[in-house]
């Protein structure tokens, strides 16, 4: 049996989760199969939970390998004083076994390297780790007379990223339930989810062993210093998340597959609180938010029965423009396009499982 998934994010070493992202885990969905000659057909709820390998199947093991590019629009600005080239290339690994009662368990992790100058990573064409993230989805129920699919999934995220290891990330756990219909070739999935995080201080730290003498990250005194060789950097950690997110999934001939997804996440900082002598008259403490949106449009198309060609774009970033007055259209920045948060990408995706191994 061939696993069919549908990459539909950029492939990038951020969040511990791309951009999440398609049913069942927010990052993939898979296309129907041909109904079996001879016999009645299933309903298009259950076809399409059947398709996603959650019913009839046989135990045995997957493997995902996706290699995709990506191209800021940053790089087409006009003003070349404010034009940002930006491009990068990302390989995704998914191993996973699919149990005989359709329960899906699967490892991942992806790596990125941008081509360009970067804003962001410490040196030149720097490569960057994703979190690890070990993840078990199963379908659970169907609706009666409303032919609702529901999905869920739980995920535990472990902190290989650089970023999460500068937040001090013990663990991260994500739970996810995903409402799907089916009306044809239409699909829709709703996804709801919560994530808890767990760190070892409240705030990223930077550890100063092996930093020159004159090189002062803390003041004398001050609550930033938080260990012998500890320095808070100030920025408090995300404690909690809620993320909400829909996907139209459309295919009109077996093999290309259409879909469109809108994510949002609210996300709450542990609380702080002015602690010193050296804290602002006009701080406040408590518990911080983070609202942060993605969006994406893709286009894919099953080539072969083990390889899947794709191409899109995607969004990510504040739901606001930078003055706070106004929402950014989803699906292209037009706003800050030398930021990049809008990319254009190729992705090209193989599937295996045990099947294709298998003496005939």
């Amino acid at each position: 049996m061939l696993v069919w998934a549908l990459g539909v994010s950029r492939a990038a070493a951020q969040d511990g989760e791309t951009p999440e992202e398609s049913p069942p885990d927010d990052e993939s969905s898979s296309a129907a199969p041909a109904e079996p000659e001879g016999e009645e057909s299933q309903n298009d709820a259950a076809a399409l939970n059947n398709s996603l390998g959650f019913g009839g199947v046989q135990g045995g093991w997957f493997a995902n390998i996706g290699l995709s590019s990506a191209v800021g629009v940053g790089s087409f600005v006009k003003n070349r004083n404010a034009r940002n080239p930006y491009v990068d290339y990302g390989l995704r690994m998914t191993p996973g076994w699919l149990f005989r009662d359709g329960t899906n368990l699967s490892a991942s992790i992806s790596m990125t390297q941008e081509l360009t100058q970067s804003d962001t990573a410490n040196s030149a064409h720097q490569v960057l780790f994703s979190d690890l993230s070990v993840r078990a989805f199963r379908s659970l129920f169907t609706i009666p007379k409303l032919d609702i699919v529901t999905i869920g999934s739980l995920t535990t995220v472990l902190p290989t990223s650089k970023a999460s290891q500068l937040e001090t990330l013990i663990l991260g756990g994500i739970l996810n339930l995903t409402f799907l219909r089916t009306f044809g070739p239409l699909s829709i999935f709703y996804t709801t989810g919560f994530r808890k995080n767990f760190h070892e201080f409240t705030t990223a730290a930077i550890n100063t062993q092996g930093f020159e003498d004159n090189v002062l990250l803390a003041r004398e005194g001050g609550a930033e210093r938080i260990g012998a060789f500890l320095v808070s950097t100030g920025a408090n950690n995300i404690s909690f998340s809620f993320r909400n997110s829909l996907t139209l999934l459309y295919i009109p001939i077996p093999g290309l597959m259409l879909s469109l997804t809108y994510r949002i996440d609210n996300a709450f900082t542990y609380e702080s609180f002015p602690d010193d002598e050296f804290a602002a008259e006009s701080a406040r403490g408590g518990r911080g938010r983070r609202d942060a949106f993605s969006a994406n449009i893709d286009v894919s198309y099953m080539a072969t029965g083990y390889l899947m060609l794709s191409t899109g774009v995607s969004t990510a970033g504040a739901p606001k423009t930078a003055d706070n007055r106004r929402f950014r259209f989803p699906f292209f920045d037009t706003r800050s396009e030398a930021e990049n948060l809008t990319t254009i990408y190729l992705a090209v995706t193989a599937t295996l499982d045990g099947s294709d191994f298998r003496s005939p």
